[in-house]
């Protein structure tokens, strides 16, 4: 039942003619939420995307970074000792310089604080990553998790989600969390 006794409309969605409720008369809200994420990924990750400039890798470093920040809030509550070791971790990564690192991160938490889906990121590191690199973002991940020196329930199940995203099989999973070197506990 429709109509205005149930307030509900018998319109389809975005096809009425009240101009308030025109779904093309509101900017996408990338372009209102976060200029500047919005801004690179038109300059750099599109472009890539059509087969022109280099923006692959940034979008990618993007992703990532994202898909760190992500787990650096898994448990609710994002350290200075996580978003340090994000930082380091990009940095070294990618040969990033301390400028390049900063506005990544900054990216990064804004992407991740916006996201509504991890696929957002998996899906472009699954296109251009093998799977060493695949399995490389997973180690990346519990080393953030690690770098409070405890692993949350949720941290644990972020990264499960994200490998399975990414394709990396159970094994590698493992493998890259025995590699990720665990803080000293007590510092």
């Amino acid at each position: 039942m429709s109509g205005p006794a149930t307030g509900c409309s018998t319109a389809a969605v975005g096809v009425t003619s009240d101009p308030r409720w025109r779904i093309d008369r509101v900017a996408p809200s990338s372009q209102r939420i976060f200029p500047a994420l919005h801004k690179f990924f038109e300059n750099r990750v599109r472009p890539a995307q059509a087969g022109e400039g280099d923006g692959g890798d940034d979008g990618v470093r993007l992703a990532t970074a994202a898909l760190l920040m992500e787990m650096a809030r898994a448990d609710f509550t994002v350290q200075e000792v996580e978003r340090r070791e994000v930082a380091e971790l990009l940095r070294r990564t990618f040969g990033l310089s301390g400028e390049e690192t900063a506005d990544l991160v900054a990216l990064a938490e804004q992407a991740s604080r916006e996201s509504v889906s991890l696929q957002e990121f998996t899906h472009l590191i699954n296109r251009h990553f093998p799977p060493k690199r695949k399995e490389q973002v997973v180690r990346l991940l519990w080393e953030v998790a690690f770098a409070d020196a405890r692993i949350d329930k949720y941290e644990e199940h972020l990264v499960r989600k994200v490998a399975d995203l990414l394709y990396v099989s159970h094994t590698a999973f493992i493998r890259a969390k025995l590699a990720a070197p665990e803080p000293a506990t007590g510092t």
